[in-house]
């Protein structure tokens, strides 16, 4: 990372460069730059300009799948990272809590079935050099791929909402301090679990649930689970009760 009195340069992965521009606090310049054939960053170019974090954020949540998953990476920061210094609605956590998860997903997909990405960063110069037989194939390909990612945002937004609905008002609280500011690991309820002997015991699957906060999702042989914070060590802290995500506070 480069950084002057001017701009902040991020380069992430191989072929995409991130200009930030910091006009001021309430305002957002990011140039994207995607590496071209011949390996030089002057291939395709994004920019957007935002008024405000909250200007960001409504604008992201219903053109999400249109970006290029590095960018609504970096969107997503811009509005999570002014928490502190903006007063947001429990609607706007909300949102913010459900693309905790539709991002993170849609970039895992996009690295792992780069057809995406051909299709994205295609230019006309590559297109025209496919014959029809050539682009109905690649087209056909692209459609089954995009079908099992709509099957799976669809399962993964299901789960964000049932998360966001049972925690989006605890965190309104807990980051405008309301009526309470408690950490959740006070809880009487909450318990240490020793992952390796619940791994031989009774555990079954350990799944990461969101990974930037360390939550996981634990399932035991019964099919139950519960969602746990690594705590380190080998050790996880419970954080709901059994099948709910709803934290205990």
């Amino acid at each position: 990372m480069q950084k002057t009195n001017q701009e902040k340069t991020v380069q992430l992965f191989n072929d995409v460069r991130v200009t930030h521009y910091p006009v001021k606090q309430t305002h957002i310049q990011i140039l994207f730059e995607f590496k071209n054939g011949a390996g030089n960053f002057n291939g395709n170019v994004f920019e957007y300009k935002f008024k405000d974090p909250r200007d960001a954020l409504k604008y992201f949540i219903t053109r999400f799948e249109n970006y290029h998953p590095i960018i609504g990476e970096m969107i997503y920061d811009y509005i999570e990272s002014n928490i502190p210094f903006i007063q947001y609605t429990p609607l706007e956590l909300y949102y913010i809590e459900i693309m905790k998860f539709k991002i993170p997903f849609a970039t895992s997909f996009f690295i792992d079935n780069p057809i995406i990405k051909n299709i994205i960063s295609f230019d006309k110069g590559i297109k025209e050099e496919l014959n029809q037989e050539e682009l109905l194939e690649l087209n056909k390909e692209f459609e089954e791929v995009y079908f099992k990612y709509k099957k799976e945002m669809n399962t993964i937004t299901r789960m964000a909402h049932l998360w966001a609905v049972s925690n989006t008002w605890y965190y309104y609280n807990l980051y405008y301090n309301i009526f309470f500011s408690r950490d959740v690991n006070s809880s009487k309820e909450s318990k240490h679990i020793d992952a390796e002997t619940i791994n031989n015991d009774d555990i079954e699957e350990i799944q990461p649930f969101i990974y930037d906060d360390g939550l996981w999702k634990i399932f035991n042989k019964k099919g139950d689970w519960v969602i746990a914070f690594d705590a380190g060590n080998g050790w996880y802290k419970q954080m709901t009760k059994e099948n709910s995500y709803k934290l205990i506070i």
